[in-house]
C-alpha cells in the first residue's frame, strides 16, 4: 500500500503506541485505504491500559493532527487465545493488501 498523507499520520501514531504505553507491544499492523488492522500484545496485566483507551487516544491524536474526524465510533477487538490463532491473524494482516482488489468497500475508499 502506498500511504496517503493521512495514512502517514496514521503510521506515525501507530509507531508511537509503544512509547506512550510501555506495556503494549505493536506486533503487526497494516494500513489500508479505508481501515487499519493491528495486533497489540499486552505484556503486563497489572499496568496495561484497556485496549479501548489505547485505540481512543490513538484515534484522537490522528484526528487532531489531521484536523478532521476520520473514524467510526466503534472498533472490532478480540482476545487471541492460542498461538495458532495468533499466527493466523498475523498472516491475515500481512496478506491484507493483496486482497485489496476484492475489498467490497474499495470503491467507496477510492471515490472519497
Amino acid at each position: 500500500m502506498v500511504l496517503s498523507e493521512i495514512g502517514k499520520i496514521v503510521q506515525a501514531h501507530l509507531c508511537d503506541i509503544e512509547q506512550v504505553y510501555t506495556s503494549v507491544v505493536m506486533d503487526s499492523f497494516v494500513i489500508m485505504p479505508n481501515h487499519v488492522h493491528m495486533l497489540l500484545h499486552l505484556i503486563n496485566n497489572e499496568t496495561n491500559p484497556s485496549v479501548s483507551r489505547v485505540i481512543q487516544q490513538w484515534k484522537g491524536a490522528i484526528s487532531k493532527q489531521a484536523k478532521a474526524p476520520l473514524w467510526q465510533e466503534k472498533f472490532h477487538d478480540r482476545v487471541v487465545d492460542t498461538a495458532d490463532e495468533y499466527r493466523t491473524i498475523q498472516q491475515y494482516i500481512r496478506e491484507n493488501p493483496m486482497r485489496w482488489e476484492d475489498d467490497v468497500l474499495r470503491p467507496l475508499a477510492e471515490s472519497a
